[in-house]
Parts: structure tokens; C-alpha cells; sequence
């Protein structure tokens, strides 16, 4: 098993176990950034993700937003680049998880 599936399932099953908590979107929201992108981000200062993985991690954490369960999927009401940029601009401040293990594998270099 590689060090990469095993966050990958770390990560799933974070997700799983607050599916169902009473929260906010926004409070689901906090807790993609900072539990889930504070977790990951140990091991993008050391590997780089496959694409399909990030994507795959994405998707259940648009799920997860959106709808509260990572295994369903919803119809977003806004698009998700919409919703991605920095606060300042009017957005939601969700990271990109394609461009911050691209950040941290730059500060390797």
C-alpha cells in the first residue's frame, strides 16, 4: 500500500465520520480547510499527487459540502471555481488542492 492511498483513506474516513453532524454549510466548509487540507498538506510537502487522486479527493469534499455525505452526489447551486478564490474577493475560500501541492512541491525545489 502506498503512502498516498493511505491518506487518501484517512481522508475518506474523516469525512465519513461527520457525515450527519448538525453544522452549517459553513461549518462544513471550516472543516474541509482546516482539518482536511491541514492533513494533507504533511504529505504534498513530500509527494506529488496524482491528478486523479486530487480529483477524486475533491469531489468528495464538494460532496461533502454540498450535501453532507461524501457517497451522494448533489447538483451544486454555484460552480465550484466560483467558489474556490480567496475570501477577499467574495468567495467561499475553499482550497484548490491541485494548486496547493503544486505550492508546497515548489518550495522543494
Amino acid at each position: 500500500m502506498s503512502i498516498t492511498s493511505t491518506f487518501v483513506d484517512e481522508v475518506k474516513l474523516k469525512l465519513t465520520s461527520w457525515k450527519g453532524k448538525s453544522t452549517s454549510m459553513m461549518g462544513w466548509i471550516q472543516l474541509v480547510n482546516t482539518m482536511i487540507i491541514g492533513f494533507l498538506a504533511y504529505s504534498f510537502n513530500m509527494y506529488k499527487w496524482h491528478v486523479s487522486i486530487l480529483k477524486q479527493v475533491k469531489q468528495w469534499c464538494q460532496n461533502f459540502i454540498w450535501i453532507g455525505d461524501i457517497l451522494k452526489k448533489g447538483i451544486a447551486t454555484v460552480h465550484w471555481a466560483t467558489i474556490c478564490p480567496l475570501l477577499e474577493n467574495g468567495s467561499l475560500n475553499i482550497i484548490n488542492l491541485h494548486h496547493e501541492n503544486n505550492v508546497y512541491l515548489l518550495k522543494l525545489a
